[in-house]
C-alpha cells in the first residue's frame, strides 16, 4: 500500500511537470509568434520617416543583432536621401533612425550653368541662418524644448561641399546628430540614438578595438573583419571608434562611443 501510495505521488508529480513544461513551451512560442515580420518593420519605418512605398528607389532589410537584441536593419533610398532604421523585433520600437542628403536634390544647383547665372550664392554671408535658428530647427524637428535639451556641440563643417552647422544634443536617453545647411536651413542629415544613451563617464573603462568590432559587424549579417576598416579616435571630448563596413554592395559608417558602447552615428549607402 505504502509502495502503491509513492508510485501514485510520483506520478501525479510528473503529471505536474509536464503541465509546466508544457505551458512553458506554449509560453515561448506564443512570444516567438508576437515578433514582427519584415513586412510590419518597414511599415514603421516608412511611415516615421513620412515616406510611402512607391517613392522608393531601394531597399534592404537585413535581420541583424544589436548589442544582444534581434533588430531588422532597414536601408531605403528615395529622393536623394538614404534613410536607416533598426527595428526591434520583439515590439517594433525604433531603436534607431537617421537619414542623410546623398545627392543634391535641387535642380537649380545640379544644373551648373543655372548656378553660374544665379545672382544670390547660397554661400552668400549675409544670407545664412544662424547658430540660434539652426539650433531651433533641429530643436523643432526633434519635437525638443530646449529647456529639456543639452548640447554637445554646436559647429561649422562642411558635408559634400555644403556648408553646414552640426549640432549635438541629448534629451532624457536619447541623443541628436543634425547637420543643418547653412544656406536655407534645410535639414542635410540627422541621427537618433533613440534608446540606452547615457553620459559618458570618463572614469569608466572603454571598451577594446576587437569588441567595437564585433558590435559593428553584428549589424551586419555575413559580414567578416576582411570587409571593416576601424580605427580609435577622440572627438568633442569622447572617445570613440569610428569606421566603415563595405559589404554586398553596400557602404556602413560608424561611430561608437569607446565608454558607452552606445553607436553615435550609423549610416548606410550603396557602394560600387
Amino acid at each position: 500500500m505504502g509502495m502503491f501510495k509513492a508510485n501514485g505521488t510520483r506520478f501525479i508529480i510528473a503529471i505536474i511537470a509536464i503541465i509546466i513544461f508544457g505551458c512553458v513551451v506554449v509560453l515561448i512560442i506564443s512570444a516567438a509568434s508576437d515578433d514582427i515580420d519584415q513586412a510590419d518593420a518597414k511599415k514603421i519605418a516608412l511611415k516615421d520617416a513620412a515616406v510611402s512605398e512607391s517613392e522608393l528607389s531601394e531597399l534592404h532589410i537585413t535581420d541583424t543583432l544589436l548589442n544582444g537584441k534581434e533588430v531588422y536593419n532597414i536601408v531605403f533610398k528615395t529622393n536623394g536621401r538614404t534613410f536607416t532604421y533598426d527595428i526591434a523585433k520583439d515590439d517594433g520600437d525604433i531603436i534607431n533612425a537617421s537619414f542623410k542628403m546623398v545627392e543634391n536634390s535641387d535642380p537649380v544647383l545640379n544644373d551648373p550653368e543655372k548656378e553660374a547665372n544665379n545672382t544670390t550664392p547660397t554661400t552668400e554671408p549675409d544670407g545664412e541662418i544662424t547658430e540660434s535658428e539652426a539650433k531651433k530647427i533641429a530643436l523643432d524637428d526633434a519635437t525638443v524644448l530646449e529647456s529639456d535639451a543639452v548640447f554637445i556641440k554646436i559647429a561649422s563643417d562642411f558635408d559634400d561641399g555644403i556648408s553646414v552647422y552640426e549640432i549635438e544634443f541629448y534629451s532624457g536617453s536619447t541623443e541628436y546628430d543634425y547637420k543643418i545647411a547653412k544656406s536655407d536651413g534645410h535639414i542635410v542629415a540627422k541621427d537618433l540614438d533613440i534608446e540606452n544613451y547615457t553620459i559618458p563617464n570618463s572614469d569608466e573603462t572603454i571598451i577594446s578595438l576587437e569588441e567595437a568590432r564585433d558590435l559593428a559587424l553584428s549589424r551586419v549579417a555575413g559580414a567578416t573583419v576582411s570587409d571593416i576598416h576601424i580605427e580609435f579616435d577622440f572627438d568633442d571630448g569622447r572617445q570613440l571608434y569610428e569606421g566603415e563596413i563595405y559589404y554586398n554592395g553596400m557602404e556602413y559608417e560608424f561611430e561608437i562611443d569607446a565608454t558607452t558602447s552606445n553607436f553615435i552615428e550609423w549610416s548606410a549607402e550603396s557602394w560600387h
